[in-house]
Formats: C-alpha cells, sequence, structure tokens
C-alpha cells in the first residue's frame, strides 16, 4: 500500500485537529470483508501569526494512472476523502475554513473525478457537500512524473479560490520522456510540486460571492454553485445600508463597484429583480437565484459531463439503469440500496424512456441542489 504524510513548521503553525481516512476499495457482502488499501490524512492548522486557520488534506489514489479504467476506484476514494471533510469540519466548527487537497491523484483528469463525486452525492439526497467540491481551484505544475511508462502530470494541489489566493508557484525542472525519472539528478519518480497561498479576506469571499449571484442571473458563466449561507452573506453586500431589502439604485452601485463599470446585462438583472417591486428582499434575491440555477443547470458544467462520459459505458449517449447501478458500485462513497438508485433513475428519467440522457442528468442535478434551500426561514 502507499501511504501519504502531512508536515508543517511548528514555528508557523499549531495543530488543532486531526483525521485519517482509510479507503474502502471494496466490499465482499459473501464472505463479510472489507478490501482497504490507500489513505488520506486530514490536519486544521491555526496559523501562529494571523490566528487564522486552514484544513489541509493529503491522500495517495490508486495506482496505475495509464490506467483510466481505474477512474472509478478513483472517484470511489476522492468521494471518502470529501465526505470525511464534511464530517470533519462540522465536527471542528470550520466549514467555512479554507482547504487545501494535495497528493499523488494518480490520473490525467482531476475534474473527471471531482465531477463523478459530485454527481453521485447530489443523486443521493442525503449527502452533504463541503464547499470545497465546486470551489476546487488546480494549481498548475506541469507534468510531474516522466518515467519509462508514462509522461503526464499525476500530482496536484488543489484548493478553494474564493478564500486563498495563488501568490505563487515553484518551477520544477523539464521532463521529457528522453530523460526519464528517477535519476542521479531526481531520486523519485515524481518531483515536488510547491505553491504559496495568502488567506483572503471575509470581505473580498463576500465580493467573489456576489459577483457569481449575478452572472448567474445574467446567464453568463459562473464558476461555482452558491449555497445558502453563501447567498445570504451575498444578499448583505449589496444590502450595504442594512435596511433589509436592497433598492434599484444600490443594486447598480454595487455592481459598478464589483465589476469597475455597470457590467452587460445590468438591466436585464434589473428588470427581472424588480419586475413586482420597487425593493429586493432576501427571500426574492435567492429565488431569483434558484431560478437561474434550475433554468441553467449547474455552474461547473464541464466536470459533470465528464462523470457522465465516464458512466456511459457502451458510449451511445444515454445511461441505461444498469449502467447507473454500476456507477454506484464502483463510485460511490458508501453503498446505496439498489432500490434507492432505481428511484432516483425513475426520476431523471423524466420522458420515460428507460434511459437518462446528459440533459436530464443535469437538470436533476440543478433541482437537488435548489431543493436543500430552506426559503422559509
Amino acid at each position: 500500500a502507499d501511504g501519504c504524510c502531512l508536515a508543517w513548521r511548528r514555528q508557523l503553525f499549531d495543530l488543532v485537529a486531526e483525521e485519517s481516512v482509510e479507503f474502502v476499495d471494496k466490499m465482499c457482502p459473501k464472505e463479510g470483508k472489507v478490501y482497504k488499501d490507500r489513505i488520506a490524512v486530514i490536519a486544521l492548522l491555526r496559523s501562529r501569526i494571523s490566528r487564522h486557520r486552514i484544513c489541509v488534506a493529503s491522500t495517495h489514489l490508486q495506482r496505475n494512472p495509464e490506467d483510466p479504467t481505474q477512474d472509478m476506484l478513483r472517484a470511489r476514494q476522492v468521494g471518502q476523502v470529501l465526505r470525511a471533510l464534511v464530517e470533519f469540519s462540522n465536527q471542528h466548527g470550520a466549514l467555512d475554513v479554507p482547504v487545501v487537497l494535495t497528493g499523488d491523484l494518480n490520473c490525467t483528469s482531476f475534474g473527471r473525478l471531482r465531477g463523478v463525486a459530485n454527481t453521485l452525492s447530489l443523486m443521493n439526497r442525503e449527502v452533504v457537500l463541503h464547499p470545497f467540491t465546486f470551489d476546487c481551484a488546480d494549481v498548475p505544475t506541469g507534468v510531474t512524473s516522466v518515467t519509462m511508462a508514462r509522461c503526464m502530470r499525476i500530482d496536484a494541489i488543489l484548493y478553494q479560490s474564493q478564500r486563498l489566493e495563488l501568490v505563487d508557484v515553484q518551477e520544477i525542472p523539464d521532463l521529457t520522456p528522453h530523460l526519464p525519472i528517477p535519476s542521479a539528478q531526481q531520486p523519485s519518480d515524481h518531483v515536488p510540486i510547491v505553491a504559496q497561498f495568502r488567506t483572503r479576506s471575509q470581505h473580498h469571499t463576500m465580493r467573489e460571492v456576489a459577483k457569481e449571484w449575478f452572472l448567474s442571473l445574467a446567464g453568463k458563466e459562473a464558476q461555482v454553485p452558491l449555497n445558502q449561507h453563501q447567498l445570504e452573506c451575498a444578499f448583505k453586500l449589496y444590502d450595504h445600508d442594512g435596511t433589509g431589502s436592497i433598492s434599484q439604485p444600490n443594486l447598480r452601485k454595487v455592481l459598478a463597484s464589483l465589476f469597475g463599470i455597470l457590467p452587460d446585462q445590468c438591466e436585464t438583472v434589473c428588470a427581472s429583480c424588480f419586475a413586482d417591486s420597487t425593493e429586493l428582499t432576501c427571500q426574492h434575491f435567492i429565488s431569483l437565484y434558484l431560478k437561474s440555477v434550475k433554468a441553467a443547470g449547474l455552474p461547473g458544467l464541464e466536470d459533470l459531463r465528464d462523470a457522465f462520459d465516464l458512466f456511459d459505458s457502451d458510449k451511445n449517449g444515454s445511461l441505461d439503469l444498469s449502467e447507473l447501478l454500476h456507477a454506484f458500485e464502483q463510485c460511490a462513497p458508501s453503498t446505496v440500496p439498489r432500490d434507492r438508485i432505481e428511484e432516483v433513475f425513475h426520476i431523471i428519467d423524466a420522458n420515460g424512456d428507460g434511459t437518462i440522457d446528459l440533459d436530464e442528468m443535469i437538470q436533476y442535478l440543478a433541482k437537488s441542489w435548489t431543493d436543500g434551500f430552506n426559503l422559509a426561514r
């Protein structure tokens, strides 16, 4: 088995809490056996200087990156990390703490693994998603491993871009198939990757969320789906005088501040916001966002399309029940009952033709996300 570790400078950080995750790769109900191979470790650290906290996770996914058929198992392992991250963050009051996930991911498409984990989590509505699962930026590093068998980037540093600013990336040696590693200069078949981050202010994060709200209403390509807490924070930014509602002049003023000038589609968005009232309440503010998400689908669609393509084993452009059952069996971070999967399948299959197409899946995932909001409070 391959392992991983986390280390930190004790002069700069204190360890607040830690957790380890043993991946369950498969289970045999007949024999009552659970097969485990790899792990992840999670640590919550506090800066001794700023007192800010940061959550860091390190993992080592299934080997053989040259074999894309292993991506289902890697996605299962990623799903287990993300589920553990939610539980760990909730336990320590750290859901709003920035996250960095790093390690040997052993795959050529990190986005596909994210897409699979997010898709299955949204299909299984009992699962709560960590904000990191969608706000998951990727540090550009270049090729990290060149051997006689491969030349690819399989190591990664992923981070929350709304909460962390990427300041610098250490240059890595040029790697070519003509000079495979390990070598006299590089003692490992991986080169180390190093990135430097700066914690973003809460105000900056609120501004980014406020931009995402507008982009969704304007029909532009938003970057991440927003949860209810984020939308409530964005509302407070637009309602800068604290009256509990947003007037059209205030909305325009804040938009000009966010984008430098009044953005395109400002008139269209204002017309939809103030069609029935001169003031925009928080409930209406959130409802407009949910309506736009249901119409356009969740941000991050490329990852969801990659997940659909991985599930579509016969590549006919649709999923039948057996393909969805196989996807849950191979990729879900925990066992989901067959009758629950069948129920989900028939709900997603809106036209009742016995298959799920990409549009049906995307519409269901958007509805699954938005149904989690409580607008009554």
